[in-house]
């Protein structure tokens, strides 16, 4: 089992730099891009920083414009970092519980967290909104779907925090890969017909004629798929991976359906979200980074700061962004000089994330293992090969 865990440490070293990656580009980068700045202040409900008072630090300016120019882009290269680690290790906990005790531990693991971290996005905004004397700009029920993730999209629901999407996106997958909880427990490579599947009944729904559109509230519960799937079919890439691992398919025989798991995401979300599809080369290099950390994976451990992202990875990327961006407006309108402003909302965002880790993640997570635990074990044995 040492082994097989040390086999697994390469997955949460690049857990920690995903992370690190996600809070660089909005913490750091977004918010002093200069066309992205309308955006940050609808998000926060404030005003938009004026340029012409707060430039972006030069080093910030020079890393915008080569981010501009080369089509990479850290935030969507961290969530598809993070997309192909979850791809490639929920197989572990599927095949070592049963359905019900999986579901359940996904539940602990991913609720409790997010509905913290998500009260205190609507705190930062209430704060905002008040100190610029804007008027509270969410229902109730936009509110309220919130707090239960998976829902806001298939209601289409406007985006509160601007990273629950990818949480949405989590859910479903987490829900696809239970409902094919036998072929994954065998390893069968007939599981690698679903995102074939999916993708094309999602461009199917997608691409029906106006004039032929059913009417009524379930269809458009169902348009709110097909984005998804897209994703869900790049996540399958960490699937295979995972087969890789346990030697179910050797790594040549992976590479073709690698590329093309690859391009069925690509082409699907190509047709689904077009504004998307523009970050979608860091989909393929996260492929990359991947794969030489799978490669290397005895070499690529963790180190002490690598390590303590990883564990905080979670609860950062839910509370950094919004609260990240008020506090930052709010230190900059003080007149902090932009980059001690910047490294302080860094700070403090990592701070804040480790006391929800220390307070919430930790013991949710270890009730929710328990819960999984006995349910497997009236449930049936758990599969030894599952983490080989």
């Amino acid at each position: 089992m040492a082994a097989n865990q040390e086999r697994l440490e390469f997955a949460n070293t690049l857990r920690g730099l995903a992370a690190l990656l996600v809070v660089i580009a909005h913490t750091v980068l977004m918010f002093w891009d200069k066309k992205d700045r309308a955006f940050v202040a609808f998000l926060t409900n404030a005003i938009p920083l004026p340029v012409e008072t707060h430039s972006a630090p030069f080093v910030i300016s020079l890393v915008n414009r080569a981010m501009a120019y080369t089509g990479i882009a850290p935030g969507a290269l961290g969530v598809a970092i993070f997309f192909l680690i979850s791809g490639f290790v929920i197989p572990v906990s599927l095949r070592s519980n049963s359905v019900p005790a999986f579901l359940t531990g996904r539940i602990f693991r991913i609720l409790p967290v997010y509905m913290v971290g998500f009260s205190i996005t609507l705190l930062a905004i209430f704060w905002s909104g008040s100190t610029f004397g804007k008027p509270w700009p969410f229902t109730f029920a936009e509110v309220a779907i919130h707090y239960v993730p998976g829902l806001r999209d298939l209601l289409w629901s406007r985006s509160i925090d601007g990273i629950s999407w990818t949480l949405e996106i989590e859910v479903k997958f987490y829900i696809v890969l239970a409902i094919c909880a036998w072929p994954l427990r065998r390893l069968s490579p007939a599981i690698f017909i679903v995102p074939v599947v999916l993708c094309l009944a999602g461009m199917a729904i997608w691409n029906i004629p106006e004039a032929v559109k059913p009417a009524g509230s379930l269809y458009f519960l169902f348009l709110g798929l097909p984005r998804c799937f897209a994703y869900i079919a790049y996540m399958f890439c960490g699937v295979l991976f995972y087969y890789v691992h346990v030697g179910s398919i050797s790594r040549n025989a992976a590479v073709i359906p690698m590329i093309g798991l690859l391009a069925l995401s690509g082409v699907t979300l190509r047709h689904t979200a077009v504004s998307e599809f523009a970050s979608f080369i860091n989909y393929a290099i996260a492929i990359l980074i991947f794969a030489l950390a799978f490669r290397y994976r005895r070499s690529f451990r963790a180190g002490a700061l690598t390590g303590f992202l990883a564990d905080i990875s979670y609860p950062l990327y839910v509370v950094h962004s919004i609260a990240g961006y008020v506090l930052m407006r709010a230190l900059v309108d003080v007149g902090m000089p932009a980059m001690l402003a910047t490294g302080s909302t860094v700070l403090a965002s990592i701070l804040c994330a480790w006391l929800i880790h220390i307070a919430v993640e930790k013991p949710a997570r270890d009730y929710g293992k328990h819960l999984a635990k006995t349910m497997t074990r009236f449930a049936r044995p758990a599969d030894p090969r599952a983490a080989a």
